[in-house]
């Protein structure tokens, strides 16, 4: 599992953030405090990952 994501901030649309690490694109979900707090699109940024599953 992936505990703790850095890179640069690519995109940003609702809920889900773009994080470019190495040149892999990560889709990150994050709540409304992190989008509240988020860098200007092309800076560094770093999160913690918290996994989460469902069977729908």
């Amino acid at each position: 599992m992936i505990g703790w994501l850095s890179g640069i901030l690519r995109g940003v649309e609702g809920e889900r953030l773009l994080v470019e690490t190495h040149g892999v694109g990560y889709e990150v979900r994050v709540p409304a405090s992190v989008r509240e707090q988020l860098p200007a699109l092309g800076e560094p940024i770093s999160l913690i990952i918290r996994t989460l599953f469902s069977e729908e």
